[in-house]
């Protein structure tokens, strides 16, 4: 019955995060006026980053229901360092009052590649794990954690789908790691649930700080 617990636990945070999400971005307020353009460039910034969060979080959750420990280990990571940036472009925008700057960091973050040499290039996302890390104990250390998982090294190889037997020398293989449930149920909470509700904090944060973005954009014209 934990499990389920846990698990109906961290549905229950992805719902209010999927009541969140919106189909459109328009260029005008309600009242028909236009809205400023960083101010139409975050919305839509923090809406995609959403939609990311969202796929990610329900697809693990359905992954932990069937045990399969390593490609959760994978989606949880992604989903730390999704929520790890937009929490970095959140930090970002509570400390600067220059348009430019800001305007600048919301194309790094939502145009930037590492291919595309035209665009611009990525932020290193340790850069977004350790700010969180600053407020969070262990955001850091969970997430290098989760990398031994991700990583094809021993962790995320030998030691998630075989067993040897001492006796006969033989290698045994399994579809699910034999205690993989024990061990989601243990340490998804903290990983997974902390994310969305790290997640949900930030859409709250920058609701009460979208204002700020329409002062800016005034001082600057």
């Amino acid at each position: 019955m934990k499990k389920l617990n846990n698990i109906q636990y961290a549905e229950g945070i992805l719902k209010k995060l999927i009541l969140s999400k919106t189909s459109v971005i328009h260029k005008f307020e309600n009242d028909n006026t236009l809205k400023p353009k960083i101010v139409w460039k975050v919305d839509g910034c923090m809406q995609t980053i959403l939609y990311r969060v969202v796929d990610i979080a329900e697809t693990a959750i359905f992954l932990w229901r069937t045990g399969k420990m390593i490609p959760v280990i994978i989606l949880s990571r992604s989903l730390m360092e999704t929520v790890s940036a937009s929490y970095w472009l959140l930090h970002r925008i509570e400390r600067k009052n220059n348009l430019e700057e800001i305007d600048q960091d919301v194309m790094k973050l939502y145009f930037s590649s590492s291919i595309v040499q035209t665009l611009p290039d990525p932020i290193n996302v340790l850069k977004f794990i350790d700010l969180v890390g600053k407020h969070i104990p262990n955001w850091r250390n969970t997430y290098d954690l989760m990398s031994q998982s991700v990583h094809p090294n021993s962790d995320g190889t030998i030691f998630a789908y075989t067993e040897l037997d001492k006796k006969t020398g033989d290698i045994n293989f399994f579809d699910n790691f034999p205690d993989a449930t024990e061990w989601l149920d243990k340490n998804m909470p903290p990983v997974l649930t902390n994310s969305l509700i790290l997640m949900q904090q930030i859409l709250n944060n920058y609701a009460n700080l979208r204002p700020k973005l329409y002062n800016i954009k005034k001082s600057a014209t």
